[in-house]
């Protein structure tokens, strides 16, 4: 279990399970444990680095499949997860070091 994220009242992490890769689960008040997203389907990992509450979502960093570069993803309260496009002029931004500092988020990335 990794990157402990407390969202929405709901403790979130990545772990391994219920023959999934490495993918975002959350917990809730009622001690009850799902996976959010099975973002790399199957048994495969999604290689999930980062877990960051910003804006009213909870944002990560991982790969939909295993040729895939790792992407910024963003999750809603209900814990729908999808992959965020929209940075004019990049096909794929393989971010890092994802931070928040105040109203503003700011990560690294490179183009793919």
């Amino acid at each position: 279990m990794e990157h402990l994220t407390v969202f929405n009242s709901k403790l979130y992490f990545i772990a391994k399970g219920d023959n999934k890769g490495q993918e975002p689960w959350v917990c809730t008040a009622a001690d009850v444990c799902t996976i959010v997203a099975d973002i790399n389907t199957g048994s495969a990992d999604s290689s999930i680095d980062e877990l960051v509450v910003f804006n009213n979502k909870l944002w990560l960093v991982g790969a939909g499949t295993s040729s895939d570069p790792k992407e910024l993803w963003s999750c809603t309260t209900a814990d729908v997860c999808s992959r965020t496009y929209g940075i004019t002029g990049w096909s794929r931004i393989n971010p890092s070091m994802f931070t928040v500092v105040g109203n503003k988020a700011y990560f690294a990335g490179t183009d793919t």
